[in-house]
C-alpha cells in the first residue's frame, strides 16, 4: 500500500475532543476484525457501500475513472470500494492519526488487495487539500460534512482542487428548514449515552455532547448556500426518508382534515414519490425506495463547470 501523506501535523489537534477520545477509542478497537471495526466506525457493510457508489455511477451515467479524494474517510472503506471501481488511485484523507495509520491500511489490504497500491492514506482536513488545482476527477464523502465548522469554506476549497466536469459526491443528513434554532441547539447538546461510550471504546466515565464531538445539523438552506457559493451546479439532491405506510399517510391526512398539521414535509408528497414516482413539488427532495439504500441521508451529486 503507498505510504500515507502528512498536510498537517499529527499534534496540532489532538487536543480537540472529537479527535482525541476518538483516536483513543480506535486504538482499543484494533483487536476486533475487519467486519466487527467497520461496524463500529460507519455502520454499513462493504456490500452496501458498493451499492451506494453504484448508484453514483448511475445518476452520472459514467463509470468512476480518473483521480480522485474520499474526504473524511474514516475506515477507508468506500476508498477500497472506489479502488475496485477502475480508477487510478484514490487520496483517504482523514483527520484522525489513528485511521490513517491502522485502520485504513487493514481495510485496504482486506478488500483491495492487489489493488490497495490505489489508495493513499492521507492526514489533514478538507477545508485544506495540498493538491494542484484541477486536479482531481471526482470527491466523495459518507457522512462527513456534518463535522465541518463552515459548509462555505469546505465547498470552496474542493471545487478548487476538481477538474472542469468534475463531480463531488456527498451523503450526509440534512435537515428541513423548518427545524428552529433551538431544536438545532438541543440536538447539539446531547450527552452521548454510557452505552454509546462503551460500544465505541471511550471511557464510559466521559462527559460528551454531540457538539463536542465535532457534529453540526445543517439545514437544507445551509446546504444550497454553500454549494451555490462555491459554484457548483446541482445535478441532484434528494433525501431518503424511511417508507411511508398507508397507515402513516391515513393518519397524516386525518390531522390535515382536522387543521393538525405539523410542521414536518408533507407524508403525502414522500409517498407519492416513494411508491409511485410522482411528485408534488421539488423534484430533487425525494426519492422512490427503489433507490432508497440508506434512509434518512440526502445523496447530493455536483458539477464543477
Amino acid at each position: 500500500m503507498t505510504d500515507a501523506l502528512k498536510w498537517i501535523d499529527p499534534d496540532d489537534n489532538r487536543h480537540l475532543s472529537e479527535i482525541k477520545h476518538r483516536d483513543e477509542a480506535i486504538i482499543k478497537s484494533l483487536d476486533l476484525n475487519i467486519e466487527e471495526m467497520i461496524k463500529m466506525w460507519v455502520y454499513i457493510d462493504y456490500r452496501k457501500a458498493n451499492k451506494l457508489i453504484d448508484l453514483f455511477s448511475y445518476y452520472l451515467k459514467k463509470p468512476f475513472n480518473g483521480n480522485g479524494i474520499d474526504l473524511g474517510a474514516g475506515t477507508g472503506l468506500f476508498s477500497s470500494v472506489l479502488a475496485n471501481k477502475g480508477i487510478n488511485k484514490v487520496y483517504a484523507l482523514e483527520i484522525v492519526p489513528s485511521f490513517i495509520n491502522y485502520v485504513i491500511p487493514l481495510v485496504a489490504n482486506h478488500y483491495s488487495k492487489e489493488k490497495s497500491h490505489k489508495i493513499i492514506p492521507v492526514l489533514g482536513t478538507f477545508d485544506d487539500i495540498q493538491l494542484p488545482n484541477n486536479s482531481l476527477d471526482f470527491a466523495f464523502e459518507y457522512d462527513a460534512f456534518h463535522h465541518s465548522e463552515n459548509l462555505r469554506v469546505t465547498f470552496s476549497a474542493i471545487h478548487q482542487k476538481l477538474k472542469p466536469g468534475g463531480n463531488l459526491l456527498i451523503i450526509d443528513r440534512c435537515h428541513p428548514d423548518s427545524m428552529t434554532d433551538e431544536e438545532v441547539q438541543k440536538l447539539l447538546n446531547i450527552q452521548y449515552s454510557e452505552k454509546f461510550l462503551n460500544k465505541h471504546g471511550y471511557d464510559e466515565n466521559l462527559v460528551l455532547t454531540r457538539r463536542e464531538n465535532g457534529e453540526h445539523e445543517y439545514r437544507k438552506n445551509e446546504w444550497m448556500s454553500a454549494i451555490e457559493n462555491s459554484g457548483f451546479n446541482i445535478k441532484v439532491f434528494r433525501t431518503f426518508y424511511n417508507k411511508v405506510s398507508l397507515k402513516q399517510l391515513y393518519w397524516y391526512m386525518l390531522s390535515t382534515i382536522k387543521g393538525k398539521r405539523g410542521r414536518d414535509l408533507s407524508i403525502l408528497k414522500i409517498f407519492l414519490a416513494q411508491n409511485f414516482g410522482i411528485y408534488l413539488s421539488d423534484y430533487n427532495t425525494l426519492t422512490p425506495m427503489r433507490e432508497s439504500l440508506s434512509t434518512n441521508k440526502t445523496f447530493i451529486i455536483l458539477e464543477k463547470v
